[in-house]
């Protein structure tokens, strides 16, 4: 199944170029739209501690979308990791140390996702599974989030909810959360990428 629908994909392409040479016609370019600031973007973690419902936001970052003939291409995000705001400061203390995100050594921690898979659409609302590699802490892993993109006059939304269990702390992090974390996490993102002609 996956080797025909690899197959399947690979055909498209070489009809269209061989369509578009024929005819004259040029490819489409690649378009990079950048993600507009803290407070119109964010990207905020939720867990629960003891039982109590925690979230933080990281209020310095950038990401860009790469979209050719207005179709997604790629994401890249990198996220400063000690721009945490929470009203926890133990907590984000806990989680700056060396075991957890280890701020002092890595303050940055990126995801960039050169495949994006369309999974389903709704009204205006394309589903797509972007796969990638995480980089955090120190440590580099492939990582699958589900994407959620629209467009309006404005620009482009996309917008992330994907829960992250304590398997995927253990291999991404150090150590895993323990302490720290009960058995989930979740991270939200609202990114909104203004038109390049509405800037």
């Amino acid at each position: 199944m996956g080797v025909a629908l690899c197959a399947a994909c690979d055909a498209s392409p070489r009809s269209d170029a061989a369509d578009n040479a024929r005819l004259g016609a040029q490819p489409a370019p690649e378009t990079t739209l950048r993600a507009a600031p803290f407070q119109s973007s964010a990207i905020t973690l939720i867990g629960t501690v003891s039982r109590q419902t925690e979230a933080w936001t990281f209020q310095r970052f950038t990401a860009e979308l790469h979209v050719k003939a207005s179709i997604p291409t790629a994401l890249e995000v990198a996220i400063d990791t000690g721009s945490t705001a929470t009203n926890n400061p133990a907590l984000k203390v806990r989680l700056a140390d060396r075991d957890l995100l280890d701020v002092v050594a890595h303050p940055q921690a990126t995801f960039r996702a050169t495949e994006l898979r369309e999974l389903s659409r709704a009204g205006d609302v394309v589903t797509y599974a972007a796969t990638g590699v995480l980089a955090l802490a120190g440590r580099t892993n492939s990582a699958t989030i589900p994407l959620e993109i629209s467009h309006s006059s404005a620009g482009t939304e996309v917008h992330v909810t994907a829960n992250i269990d304590r398997r995927a702390w253990q291999t991404a992090l150090l150590r895993g959360p323990e302490g720290v974390f009960d058995d989930r996490l979740q991270i939200q993102a609202r990114l909104i990428f203004p038109n390049v002609d509405s800037r």
